[in-house]
This record gives C-alpha cells, structure tokens and sequence, in this order.
C-alpha cells in the first residue's frame, strides 16, 4: 500500500505499528516527520546508495545548469565515491563531512577548491532531505566558507612574451595547441567552457555571438585581429561544426599552461580563467569602460565587473610606494 504525502494517510490498522517496529525514536533526541517516515515505509530502496540518488538528481537538474557546472557536478560526485564508495544516507553525518573536507585537502585541494566541494555536495544533501531520504541535516553546524577568488591576469608585457614564444614555432604541436587556445581567451574574453561548446557559425561578419554560459546572458564580442588570425586558423575553411576539436581536458590545459608560463618566465599560478581575467583587466586598463566590458564579459551586474577595476586600483597602489624609499 503507498502513502501519499498530499493526502491524508488511508485508513490501514496495521500502518502505525509497522512504523512503530521499523522506527523506534525517543522524543528528547531528536523529533521525527511523517514525510520521512511514510517515505521509507512505502520506498525503503528507491537508492541503493547516495550516488544513485545523486545520479538521478544531477540529471533532472542539468537543463537548468550550465555544461561547466555540470561537469564540476560530475567530478565532485566522483572525488566523493573515490572516498566512500557506497555510501548511504545514514553514513552522512557532520563528522562524516568534516573527514571528506580532509581528505579534499589531503588530495591537493587548495582551502578555496574544498569548499567549493563541500557547497557542491550540500546541493545533493539538501535535495536528499527534501526528497524524505535524509532526516537531520550534517551540514547545519558547517558554514561554508567563500573565499574571495584571487583574480591572477597577465600583463601586457607578459602576456607579449607568450605571444613571441607562439610565434616562435619552438614548442611541440599539442603544446602550441594549449597556448594558442589560451591565447584566444585572452583575445575574446570568454570562460573554457564557452569557448570549448562555440560553433562555427556563431562567427558573423567580425563579431563572436554567443551566449554565456553561468549567467545565460547573450554576448556579442568583436574580434581583434590576434582573435580572428586564431579563430581562421581552427576554422580551417570550414563553414559548420565545432570551432575547436581534440582540446586536452581542462585540467590537462591547465596543466601544460603552467609549463608554457614557466618557459617565458611568468611565475604566476595561470589557469585558463587567466585569459578571461586578462582580456578584462587591460580591456579596462586602456579605456576605463566598465560597462562595455560587463556586456562583454556576459555579467549579469556590474558589481561583479568592478572587480577589475579594484585590480588596477590595488596595483596603483603598489606602483606609488615604488617611490617609498627615494628620500
């Protein structure tokens, strides 16, 4: 016999003893719903593990989250089960999660990423608790921290020694594949996973027509010569289908990006949110318009765009204290 949720419990003289035999609580400990009890009398297999649940849940979701977020989704999932393969509700619990916290860090994880992480599985742990599998919420007595994100960019005279080592031809092909796909977010402004999903013919006349990704805002960015030389390039005279093709993963690009910064001597942590960040903050060094570069950079306000000009703003600062020590 199935109970519903929306109604009231039919009549059935056995169903509070069998509840009562298959639930025993204590009122002083904690206090227990219908909703979850009903639901583990009528479905008390419906998962047989959280990622099951997860799996499920991730894919009702994905047409109202971006192919970036969903890979990131995806990914976190994995690094959980990599932990506890097989995982159930009832071993979820706030020692449970400051011990994956732990071990995010242990893999190399830095603290931002972590947490990241955890707010990720907090998605599916609230789900689960809506959804009648979960009672208690672990994540109550955790407060997800939010670090403010480092925005790491090139200068122009950096970002012009990676330029010449390009045209330079001194790197192997799947090398200069990363940093001429790297160099392309520098030129446009757009985040990996744009870039990857942008199909030929969203290229019309000097302008790229493409919709962000995160804020699902339309973006028109016209190409700069550099752009539109890279973009001709992976092109290759065809007029349909994906613009680039064979790209390593993103890890692996951020991987290789970091040994392509080191041949030029650039000791930053570069990534490929690197070229995103530095279209913007020379976009804004050289014309101080902010709101141009929110349209864009596809911002849904322009409070997240003057982020850049706070940058240019730290970086005055550091050039006039360059003068400290003269007298």
């Amino acid at each position: 016999m199935c109970v519903s949720f929306s109604c009231p419990l039919p009549h059935h003289p056995h169903l509070l003893t069998e509840l009562s035999k298959v639930y025993t609580f204590k009122r002083s400990s904690y206090c227990c719903t219908l909703r979850f009890h009903a639901h583990n009398y009528n479905n008390p297999s419906d998962f047989g593990t959280f990622f099951d649940f997860a799996r499920v849940y991730l894919k009702q979701i994905s047409k109202t989250i971006s192919f970036g977020t969903w890979k990131h989704h995806v990914s976190i999932i994995k690094k959980l089960e990599t932990f506890a393969p097989g995982l159930v509700f009832s071993e979820i619990t706030h020692e449970f999660l400051l011990s994956f916290f732990a071990y995010l860090r242990k893999i190399g994880n830095m603290d931002s990423t972590a947490w990241r992480n955890m707010a990720t599985i907090k998605i599916y742990v609230g789900a689960a608790i809506r959804g009648g599998y979960m009672e208690q919420d672990p994540f109550a007595a955790i407060k997800i921290r939010r670090p403010k994100s480092e925005v790491i960019y090139l200068t122009e005279e950096e970002l012009l020694r990676l330029t010449a080592l390009y045209r330079s031809g001194r790197l192997e092909e799947c090398t200069q594949n990363v940093l001429r796909f790297f160099l392309f977010l520098c030129f446009t402004s757009l985040h990996i996973g744009d870039a990857k999903a942008l199909q030929i013919n969203q290229f019309i006349g000097n302008d790229l027509h493409y919709t962000r990704g995160k804020t699902k805002i339309p973006v028109t960015v016209p190409l700069s010569d550099p752009a539109r030389y890279i973009y001709e390039y992976y092109r290759a005279g065809r007029t349909k289908g994906n613009l680039f093709m064979n790209l390593p993963t993103d890890q692996d690009i951020n991987r290789v990006l970091k040994t392509i910064a080191g041949k030029v001597g650039i000791t930053k942590d570069i990534s490929s949110k690197t070229g995103r960040h530095t279209f913007a903050t020379l976009y804004y060094k050289k014309t101080h318009d902010i709101v141009t570069l929110s349209h864009l950079l596809g911002h849904s306000s322009i409070t997240m765009t003057m982020v850049y000009a706070h940058v240019l703003e730290d970086e005055r600062e550091v050039g006039i204290h360059a003068f400290d020590d003269m007298l």
